[in-house]
């Protein structure tokens, strides 16, 4: 995304300035719209996802998030094995054991979707690898996801922020997973 400068409407008032961005640095690449008026700066994250004819965008202020949605992948479970940790396998067999409309292939992509919009929230991608954010237990009934985020991203991330929100949706094949750090 190049970075984009437009003069419009926002909450109301005529004539602001709105750029949109990409970070530099640990957030390479993620964009953010900064939003100008009223001598006020605005700073907005925003992540974006999409799969087949669904768009979904989530936007914060003050924090940092991620969104993922993907449709249900049917993918050989060697692959999965080299990709993902001990702790999200046995959350994928935890999830088919407990919740009956789920199968090993609605699991995985359930548990792909919550670590991906992890690492998109977080700004770090797959460059740290699949595994530095394990899903390590899915309560669906309370919508309550225990997370194991490794010291490499502890690292590489300036300041993690103490509290987590994450919502996931299932839609007939497609999985939407929206996390905020805030």
């Amino acid at each position: 995304m190049e970075d984009v400068a437009f003069i419009g409407e926002f909450i109301g008032t005529k004539n602001v300035d709105i750029k949109l961005c990409k970070y530099f640095g640990a957030r390479c690449g993620q964009p953010y719209a900064q939003v100008l008026f009223n001598d006020d700066e605005l700073i907005y994250n925003i992540s974006i996802s999409h799969c087949k004819q669904v768009v979904g965008m989530g936007i914060i202020d003050n924090g940092l998030i991620g969104i993922d949605i993907e449709e249900q992948r049917d993918i050989d479970r060697s692959v999965v094995e080299k990709l993902f940790s001990e702790y999200d396998l046995k959350c994928i067999e935890k999830i088919c054991r407990l919740y009956t409309d789920f199968n090993w292939y609605k699991a995985f992509t359930l548990v792909w979707t919550i670590k991906e919009s992890c690492l998109k929230a977080l700004g770090i991608g797959f460059r740290l690898g699949f595994k530095s954010i394990e899903v390590k237990d899915v309560d669906l009934i309370e919508n309550k996801i225990f997370l194991i985020i490794s010291n490499k991203v502890i690292e590489t991330i300036e300041r993690i922020p103490a509290k987590v929100f994450m919502y996931s949706s299932i839609e007939s094949n497609l999985i939407i997973t929206l996390t905020a750090f805030v």
